[in-house]
């Protein structure tokens, strides 16, 4: 069995190797590499891979960032998930180890896996890497739809999305470059108060615009024609992630954000998923009681985190 670093592979090869795993997340496909790498300058994406003799036997997927003689590498950035792929647990121990060598190395000065799992508890596959953790918000899509509505929806909530029903308020597909826009904007003026990477470029929107007919869904909230927020979410495989939102500062007391969250999980059901993943809270107690109220339960992952002293100096420079 050979571990080693892949750029330059065939994106075909992954896809159906990562299509054959339940718990693969949109964030193993070569399609979001591809995304991250045509948003990001700099940005480089490769693959730790284990091959038997004649094929694939495992991936972890990775991004690295080079600047100057140094750089930093993600499975994935921006917390997006990058647990490695193998039914041999040996195997995902030899990818989690490989990727913590790298991290370790004396030119990477940071570096993070995010390993999240909704069914096995990871951190066997962290060997000896020291392990951090990270929570998530999901919703569980057991029976069906008129259950998570009746059962894990607060009453508030229900209240509330029956309120914009009556309002007129209409929830839709984007479908149109002009839309895009309008949502974009509306997600700038809102998303500098959230801190960390936001707001993200125009272009990384556009590229997960250009990816719709592969699950990656623009969702609007109209009321007469006007544009009042949107929700971006990504259906793949059993898993629906919400990826984006923003509401117009006018309509944040009118509940839309919820109502555009339950229409999101509505699709999921339709889709018949098994998980809606809401995604992390940044420790932010008024979006955990949110995701508590749109029926979700805190799901707690481990994280792999390698990031050197002199880098930590500096950043609280």
């Amino acid at each position: 069995m050979n571990i080693d670093i892949e750029y330059d592979i065939n994106d075909e090869e992954i896809r159906e190797y990562v299509d054959s795993f339940q718990g693969a997340t949109f964030f193993h496909t070569p399609a979001w590499m591809n995304i991250l790498v045509a948003s990001f300058p700099g940005f480089r994406g490769g693959w730790i891979t284990a091959r038997s003799r004649f094929s694939l036997a495992g991936v972890m997927p990775f991004i690295r960032i080079d600047r100057g003689p140094f750089f930093s590498i993600w499975s994935m950035p921006f917390g997006t998930y990058g647990t490695p792929l193998s039914s041999e647990d040996n195997i995902n121990i030899a990818l989690t180890d490989k990727f913590s060598r790298i991290a370790g190395s004396a030119r990477c000065f940071d570096g993070a896996a995010f390993l999240f799992d909704t069914e096995t508890d990871r951190k066997s596959i962290l060997s000896s890497s020291v392990a951090g953790r990270d929570q998530c918000s999901i919703i569980r899509l057991d029976g069906d739809f008129q259950m998570y509505r009746s059962n894990l929806l607060s009453k508030k909530k229900r209240q509330t999305c029956n309120g914009c029903e009556k309002e007129g308020v209409e929830i839709r597909l984007l479908r149109s470059k002009e839309d895009l826009s309008v949502f974009y904007n509306i997600y700038y003026e809102g998303s500098p108060r959230w801190g960390g990477v936001h707001p993200y470029p125009r272009k990384f929107f556009e590229q997960l615009f250009d990816r719709r007919d592969e699950g990656i869904l623009f969702w609007g909230a109209f009321i007469e024609g006007r544009m009042l927020g949107g929700h971006v979410d990504i259906y793949y495989k059993c898993l629906a992630q919400a990826w984006q939102a923003g509401v117009s500062e006018e309509s944040r007391s009118t509940g839309v954000a919820s109502y555009l969250v339950y229409r999101a999980v509505e699709e999921a059901y339709k889709r018949e998923m098994k998980i809606f993943n809401l995604g992390s809270s940044g420790g932010d107690r008024g979006m955990l009681f949110f995701k508590r109220s749109m029926g979700g339960i805190e799901h707690i992952y481990p994280v792999l985190e390698v990031q050197k002293k002199w880098w930590k100096w500096l950043k609280r420079k």
